[in-house]
């Protein structure tokens, strides 16, 4: 999907205003940024989920979780068959 704008001049004005506002939060919050990717990739993470199901433990959290997961990629799978069917 690609977005365009006949006025270049009110696109690259927008882009510097939220350059603007992503640099003063990075500035004035910095420690709610430490770590930031880290908390990203850990919310993710399948390892850190399975770690449950490992000691015993059936959460309904995991269990979506995985169940999500797994939708998303049959999804994405079934999306790129069809893709290669009517290439």
């Amino acid at each position: 999907m690609y977005f365009s704008t006949r006025n270049t001049l009110a696109a690259a004005a927008t882009f510097v205003l939220a350059a603007a506002v992503i640099v003063l939060l990075f500035v004035f919050s910095r420690a709610s940024f430490d770590g930031l990717i880290g908390r990203i990739l850990g919310w993710f993470s399948l390892l850190k989920r399975y770690g449950d199901f490992n000691q015993g433990l059936l959460g309904l959290g995991p269990i979506v979780y995985y169940l999500s997961f797994c939708g998303v990629f049959v999804f994405l799978a079934i999306r790129m068959i069809e893709k290669r069917r009517w290439a």
